[in-house]
Protein backbone atom coordinates (compact mmCIF):
# COMPACT_ATOMS: atom_id res chain seq x y z
CA UNK A 1 0.00 0.00 0.00
CA UNK A 2 2.76 2.32 0.73
CA UNK A 3 4.19 1.65 -2.41
CA UNK A 4 0.96 2.74 -4.15
CA UNK A 5 0.90 6.14 -1.96
CA UNK A 6 4.33 6.92 -3.04
CA UNK A 7 3.54 6.12 -6.73
CA UNK A 8 0.57 8.39 -6.99
CA UNK A 9 2.66 10.97 -4.88
CA UNK A 10 5.59 10.82 -7.76
CA UNK A 11 3.01 11.12 -10.29
CA UNK A 12 0.90 14.26 -8.70
CA UNK A 13 4.47 15.80 -7.88
CA UNK A 14 5.66 15.09 -12.16
CA UNK A 15 2.15 16.24 -12.85
CA UNK A 16 3.09 19.82 -10.47
CA UNK A 17 6.35 20.58 -11.94
CA UNK A 18 5.17 19.80 -15.20
CA UNK A 19 2.35 22.20 -15.07
CA UNK A 20 4.09 24.79 -13.40
CA UNK A 21 7.13 24.52 -16.36
CA UNK A 22 4.03 24.94 -19.06
CA UNK A 23 2.61 28.26 -17.38
CA UNK A 24 6.46 29.58 -17.41
CA UNK A 25 6.29 28.85 -21.25
CA UNK A 26 2.27 30.11 -21.36
CA UNK A 27 2.39 33.16 -19.37
CA UNK A 28 3.87 35.17 -21.59
CA UNK A 29 2.56 34.58 -24.32
CA UNK A 30 -1.04 35.35 -22.07
CA UNK A 31 0.19 38.78 -20.95
CA UNK A 32 0.98 39.81 -24.70
CA UNK A 33 -2.02 38.65 -25.87
CA UNK A 34 -4.06 40.75 -22.81
CA UNK A 35 -1.62 43.51 -23.15
CA UNK A 36 -2.62 44.00 -27.00
CA UNK A 37 -6.23 44.54 -25.80
CA UNK A 38 -5.69 47.29 -22.94
CA UNK A 39 -5.22 51.37 -23.86
CA UNK A 40 -1.46 52.19 -23.13
CA UNK A 41 -2.58 53.86 -20.00
CA UNK A 42 -4.44 51.33 -18.59
CA UNK A 43 -1.64 48.71 -19.73
CA UNK A 44 1.16 51.09 -17.44
CA UNK A 45 -1.19 51.41 -14.67
CA UNK A 46 -1.20 47.17 -14.39
CA UNK A 47 1.91 46.10 -14.75
CA UNK A 48 3.47 45.88 -11.07
CA UNK A 49 0.44 44.46 -10.16
CA UNK A 50 -1.68 40.87 -11.01
CA UNK A 51 -4.11 43.10 -12.82
CA UNK A 52 -1.46 42.91 -16.21
CA UNK A 53 -3.31 39.84 -16.62
CA UNK A 54 -6.74 40.70 -16.38
CA UNK A 55 -8.62 43.49 -19.12
CA UNK A 56 -11.56 45.93 -17.73
CA UNK A 57 -12.02 47.86 -21.12
CA UNK A 58 -10.87 45.44 -23.90
CA UNK A 59 -9.80 47.66 -26.86
CA UNK A 60 -8.99 46.78 -30.33
CA UNK A 61 -7.12 50.23 -31.04
CA UNK A 62 -3.82 48.70 -30.86
CA UNK A 63 -4.22 46.51 -33.49
CA UNK A 64 -6.24 49.33 -35.73
CA UNK A 65 -2.84 51.62 -35.15
CA UNK A 66 -0.64 48.35 -36.13
CA UNK A 67 -2.73 47.68 -38.95
CA UNK A 68 -2.61 51.53 -40.02
CA UNK A 69 1.04 52.01 -39.68
CA UNK A 70 2.37 49.07 -41.22
CA UNK A 71 1.41 46.71 -44.40
CA UNK A 72 0.91 43.77 -42.29
CA UNK A 73 -1.70 42.42 -43.73
CA UNK A 74 0.32 43.08 -47.54
CA UNK A 75 3.43 41.41 -45.83
CA UNK A 76 1.30 38.16 -44.63
CA UNK A 77 -0.05 37.55 -47.46
CA UNK A 78 2.89 37.61 -49.78
CA UNK A 79 4.92 35.14 -47.61
CA UNK A 80 1.27 33.20 -47.11
CA UNK A 81 1.71 32.71 -51.35
CA UNK A 82 5.43 32.24 -51.55
CA UNK A 83 5.10 29.63 -49.15
CA UNK A 84 2.80 27.96 -50.47
CA UNK A 85 4.10 28.13 -53.78
CA UNK A 86 7.32 26.32 -52.55
CA UNK A 87 5.02 23.67 -50.97
CA UNK A 88 3.46 23.34 -54.15
CA UNK A 89 6.01 22.98 -56.45
CA UNK A 90 8.89 21.74 -53.80
CA UNK A 91 7.21 19.07 -52.00
CA UNK A 92 6.68 16.67 -55.00
CA UNK A 93 9.92 17.36 -56.65
CA UNK A 94 11.90 16.94 -53.37
CA UNK A 95 9.68 13.62 -52.85
CA UNK A 96 10.37 12.39 -56.43
CA UNK A 97 14.18 12.70 -55.87
CA UNK A 98 13.98 11.08 -52.65
CA UNK A 99 12.08 8.10 -53.78
CA UNK A 100 14.79 8.36 -57.32
CA UNK A 101 17.60 7.73 -54.47
CA UNK A 102 15.79 5.07 -52.64
CA UNK A 103 15.02 2.85 -55.75
CA UNK A 104 17.88 4.04 -57.93
CA UNK A 105 21.44 3.89 -57.46
CA UNK A 106 23.28 7.28 -58.18
CA UNK A 107 26.81 6.64 -56.47
CA UNK A 108 27.96 10.13 -54.84
CA UNK A 109 24.67 11.77 -54.56
CA UNK A 110 23.56 11.20 -51.20
CA UNK A 111 26.67 11.96 -49.89
CA UNK A 112 26.62 15.41 -52.07
CA UNK A 113 23.28 16.44 -50.97
CA UNK A 114 24.14 15.89 -47.14
CA UNK A 115 27.27 17.58 -47.76
CA UNK A 116 25.12 20.82 -49.20
CA UNK A 117 22.66 20.44 -46.48
CA UNK A 118 25.79 21.00 -43.92
CA UNK A 119 26.66 23.65 -45.36
CA UNK A 120 24.98 27.10 -44.18
CA UNK A 121 23.08 29.30 -45.54
CA UNK A 122 25.28 32.47 -46.04
CA UNK A 123 27.56 30.91 -47.99
CA UNK A 124 25.53 29.72 -50.70
CA UNK A 125 23.58 33.18 -50.95
CA UNK A 126 25.68 34.93 -53.37
CA UNK A 127 25.61 31.31 -55.82
CA UNK A 128 21.43 31.85 -55.33
CA UNK A 129 22.05 35.30 -56.44
CA UNK A 130 23.74 34.41 -59.54
CA UNK A 131 21.69 31.50 -60.04
CA UNK A 132 18.73 33.56 -60.26
CA UNK A 133 20.52 36.84 -62.10
CA UNK A 134 21.39 34.12 -64.98
CA UNK A 135 17.48 32.80 -65.49
CA UNK A 136 16.48 36.98 -65.35
CA UNK A 137 14.37 36.74 -62.58
CA UNK A 138 15.50 39.03 -59.87
CA UNK A 139 13.15 42.12 -58.82
CA UNK A 140 10.77 39.79 -59.38
CA UNK A 141 8.26 37.43 -57.45
CA UNK A 142 10.00 34.40 -58.71
CA UNK A 143 13.00 34.80 -57.03
CA UNK A 144 11.18 34.52 -53.63
CA UNK A 145 10.73 30.58 -54.72
CA UNK A 146 12.27 29.35 -57.31
CA UNK A 147 15.90 28.92 -55.47
CA UNK A 148 14.08 27.16 -52.65
CA UNK A 149 12.31 24.62 -54.42
CA UNK A 150 14.61 22.33 -53.88
CA UNK A 151 15.38 21.17 -50.28
CA UNK A 152 18.40 18.75 -49.23
CA UNK A 153 17.20 17.55 -45.87
CA UNK A 154 13.58 17.23 -47.37
CA UNK A 155 14.88 15.47 -50.30
CA UNK A 156 16.96 12.98 -47.26
CA UNK A 157 13.81 13.07 -45.21
CA UNK A 158 11.44 11.32 -48.22
CA UNK A 159 14.56 8.76 -49.54
CA UNK A 160 15.10 7.92 -46.02
CA UNK A 161 10.95 6.84 -45.44
CA UNK A 162 11.29 5.65 -48.61
CA UNK A 163 13.71 3.37 -47.58
CA UNK A 164 11.89 1.47 -45.03
CA UNK A 165 8.44 1.00 -47.00
CA UNK A 166 8.61 -2.39 -48.55
CA UNK A 167 9.14 -2.94 -51.51
CA UNK A 168 6.22 -5.47 -52.57
CA UNK A 169 3.56 -3.16 -52.48
CA UNK A 170 5.45 -2.00 -55.61
CA UNK A 171 5.96 -5.01 -57.28
CA UNK A 172 2.48 -5.54 -56.63
CA UNK A 173 1.73 -2.78 -58.08
CA UNK A 174 3.87 -3.31 -61.10
CA UNK A 175 2.49 -6.75 -61.48
CA UNK A 176 -1.06 -5.19 -61.82
CA UNK A 177 0.40 -3.05 -64.69
CA UNK A 178 1.08 0.24 -62.87
CA UNK A 179 3.86 2.08 -64.70
CA UNK A 180 6.84 3.81 -62.34
CA UNK A 181 5.33 6.99 -62.11
CA UNK A 182 1.63 5.51 -61.48
CA UNK A 183 3.46 3.13 -59.06
CA UNK A 184 4.96 6.36 -57.14
CA UNK A 185 1.53 8.93 -57.36
CA UNK A 186 -1.21 5.61 -56.30
CA UNK A 187 1.20 3.37 -53.84
CA UNK A 188 3.91 5.81 -52.59
CA UNK A 189 2.53 8.98 -52.21
CA UNK A 190 -0.50 7.56 -50.45
CA UNK A 191 1.50 6.09 -47.79
CA UNK A 192 3.70 9.28 -47.06
CA UNK A 193 1.58 11.08 -45.47
CA UNK A 194 3.44 11.35 -41.97
CA UNK A 195 6.71 12.56 -43.58
CA UNK A 196 4.92 14.72 -45.81
CA UNK A 197 3.16 16.21 -43.08
CA UNK A 198 6.66 16.26 -41.29
CA UNK A 199 8.96 18.27 -44.36
CA UNK A 200 5.56 20.94 -44.66
CA UNK A 201 6.11 21.81 -41.54
CA UNK A 202 9.59 22.35 -41.65
CA UNK A 203 9.22 24.32 -44.64
CA UNK A 204 6.63 26.77 -43.40
CA UNK A 205 9.09 27.57 -40.26
CA UNK A 206 12.13 27.41 -42.26
CA UNK A 207 10.80 29.95 -44.81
Amino acid sequence: MKRKQKRILGKGLAYVFQISLALIFVLPLVWMIISSLKPEADLFKDMSSIATFFVSNPSLDNYKEMLSRSLVLKSTMNSIIYIGLILLIGIPVNALCGYALARLKFPGILSAIIALYIVPFETVVLPLYLVSNTLKITNTFFALFVPFIGNCFNIFLFRQFFMSLPKELEEAASIDGCGVFGTFVRVVLPNTKPVIATATVLTIVTH
